[in-house]
């Protein structure tokens, strides 16, 4: 996942929009942004 989204951006807001995305988590850009993190992809504000 770290090479296909570069930045929190693009992986919160292509995990938000996906059909496959769990329900759960669905318009949770906070926590999406934090497991985002936790896997290693890079916030574009701190690089």
């Amino acid at each position: 996942m770290k090479a296909k989204y570069k930045t929190l951006d693009e992986f919160a807001n292509a995990c938000e929009g996906a059909p496959s995305c769990m329900n759960i988590v669905k318009h949770e850009e906070k926590l999406l942004r934090k497991v985002g993190m936790e896997i290693g992809i890079k916030d574009i504000a701190t690089q």
